[in-house]
């Protein structure tokens, strides 16, 4: 019994003053340790995370779609020009290449082969040649040119020309009458001469019939000379 009324005693006797203060201190250190324990928020930190999350960093700029036309329709103006000259210096190229490599014919180069009745033109050395065939009729001084023959490799040369040319000084020096019944003869009798008049003409019948007429014209009048 006198050991539980001295701790009795002892639990409620007043502290001293040195006791309270300790007491004191031991509770703000208490306190101060469990406010550090727990997160304080800060205004400055929240502002600047606010401001942090809401600007953001500029991303670089972009050509507007008002400024792209612009843009593309230079770079299409620029390749559509070197485009151009480029296409321009090859068909240049192209022409000039085909101009030296055509061959050039001459009238002189035309021979007359009387026993196959034709004019012909050796054009290369395997044998390709363009030829003027005629045929005699029934009178000797009436023939008909009846075909010209030119390889598509050589044509738009000049070649068929050349042929007329000379074939046409042979029935001048001659003296005979032609029936042009090859149409291409025809066209060229019309290019050179759209008058009908004049130049070879003067040596092209339509038929025998008005070649024997043209004949015995001819016939009268040098017999009247």
């Amino acid at each position: 019994m006198a050991t539980t009324t001295t701790t009795t005693a002892t639990a409620s006797a007043p502290l001293s003053p040195r006791g309270r203060s300790l007491q004191q201190q031991q509770q703000q250190q208490q306190e101060k340790a469990t406010v550090t324990c727990k997160p304080t928020p800060s205004t400055s930190s929240s502002s600047s995370n606010s401001n942090s999350s809401t600007k953001k960093r500029p991303l670089p700029k972009e050509p507007s779609l008002t400024e792209t036309p612009y843009i593309h329709s230079a770079k299409i103006a620029t390749a559509t020009s070197s485009s151009s000259s480029s296409s321009s210096s090859n068909t240049n190229t192209t022409a000039t290449t085909r101009s030296s490599t055509r061959p050039a014919f001459d009238k002189a180069q035309v021979q007359h082969d009387p026993k196959n009745y034709m004019f012909k033109l050796a054009l290369d050395s395997k044998g390709n040649i363009a030829a003027l065939c005629y045929l005699p009729t029934r009178f000797a001084t009436l023939i008909e040119f009846y075909h010209t023959e030119v390889p598509m490799a050589y044509r738009h040369l000049g070649i068929g020309d050349l042929l007329l040319q000379r074939a046409f000084e042979w029935v001048e020096q001659s003296n005979l009458l032609v029936i042009p019944s090859c149409s291409f003869v025809l066209r060229y009798l019309k290019t050179h001469y759209p008058d009908r008049k004049g130049g070879n003409w003067n040596y092209v019948v339509d038929d025998e019939q008005t070649g024997l007429e043209k004949l015995a014209h001819r016939n009268s009048f040098l017999d009247v000379d």
